[in-house]
């Protein structure tokens, strides 16, 4: 019985990923720009699975921007300061 469910988990993924592939494919053909697909395992919060992840190079490239980004700003906002509290009761 568990085999059947493993192996049902297993196709069920396996066509999940050719899906994402095909849908970066159509959507780099639709853009007319003609880079090559990407496909790459994107590790997700809170599990120990890896996500495969297909898009295009400049669709990536143009993620990891927006990325780093949004974490300079989390830096930036967190690095403000103001008094830290110590916890010491006077």
């Amino acid at each position: 019985m568990r085999i059947s469910v493993v192996a049902g988990a297993v196709v069920a993924l396996g066509m999940t990923l050719a899906a994402q592939a095909e849908q970066a494919k159509a959507k780099a053909e639709k853009s007319g720009s003609g880079d090559d697909i990407v496909c790459f395992a994107e590790a997700r919060t809170g599990s120990h699975l890896k996500k495969r992840i297909c898009m295009t190079q400049a669709e990536r490239e143009r993620r990891m921007k927006e990325d780093q980004e949004a974490m300079a700003k989390l830096r930036g906002s967190s690095a403000g300061g103001g008094a830290r509290s110590t916890g010491a009761v006077k």
